[in-house]
C-alpha cells in the first residue's frame, strides 16, 4: 500500500472511531433524545412516590406523552397527552385510580415549548389555569432527564417545586456493575 493509501485508510478509520463515539455519546436514542422509558430514581422520588415511568414518544414536533405513577399508598395517577411544540394548548387527561379511593378523571391542558434539543418546558394546566412549569433537560449522553418543577400560584407567582431526575431505560445507560474482584 502506498503511503497516500494508508494516509486515507487512516483518515476513515479516524472518522469511522468518531462516528462510533458519537453513537455510542448518544446511547438509545432513536430520533429525539426525549423518546423513551424513563424510570424516576429511587433517591430523586418526592415523598409518598414509590414509582414513576414516563413514556416519551417524539415525532417531528409532536410529543407523545404517558406518566405512571404509583404512590406509597398504592393510588395510581396516570397522565396521557398528544401536543405538538407549538405554544399551542392541548388536551390532556390525569386518571387517578386504586389505594382504596374512587376513580377520578381530571381533564386539563399542556402547552410546550421547545427551548433547544436537549430542553423542553410543559406547561401543565387543570381548572383553566397553569399550575406547574416542568423545565426537562436531556444530558448530554442521553441516558439522565432532570426535570425541575416549578409551582404556579392563582396569581400567577412562581416558586420552585424540586427536581425529579429520571434514567432512561436503556442498556446502555445502565450503571456498570462493580468490577469483579478476586481475593488474593
Amino acid at each position: 500500500m502506498t503511503q497516500r493509501g494508508t494516509v486515507r485508510l487512516c483518515a476513515l478509520a479516524s472518522a469511522l472511531a468518531l462516528g462510533a463515539a458519537s453513537g455510542l455519546a448518544q446511547a438509545g436514542q432513536v430520533g429525539d433524545v426525549f423518546t423513551g422509558v424513563w424510570v424516576l430514581d429511587s433517591d430523586a422520588r418526592p415523598d409518598g412516590v414509590a414509582r414513576q415511568v414516563l413514556t416519551i414518544a417524539v415525532q417531528g414536533d409532536e410529543e407523545t406523552y404517558r406518566s405512571e405513577l404509583t404512590a406509597a399508598d398504592g393510588r395510581r395517577q396516570v397522565t396521557d397527552y398528544v401536543a405538538r411544540y407549538d405554544g399551542v394548548e392541548y388536551s390532556s387527561v390525569t386518571r387517578l385510580s386504586g389505594g382504596g379511593e374512587p376513580e377520578d378523571a381530571r381533564p386539563g391542558g399542556v402547552i410546550l415549548h421547545r427551548t433547544d434539543d436537549l430542553t423542553r418546558e410543559r406547561h401543565w394546566k387543570q381548572d383553566g389555569r397553569v399550575f406547574r412549569i416542568l423545565r426537562r433537560t436531556v444530558s448530554a449522553d442521553g441516558c439522565v432527564m432532570s426535570s425541575l418543577l416549578i409551582n404556579v400560584a392563582p396569581d400567577g407567582a412562581e416558586a420552585p417545586g424540586g427536581i425529579l431526575r429520571f434514567t432512561r431505560q436503556d442498556p446502555a445507560c445502565q450503571p456498570l456493575a462493580a468490577p469483579f474482584h478476586t481475593p488474593r
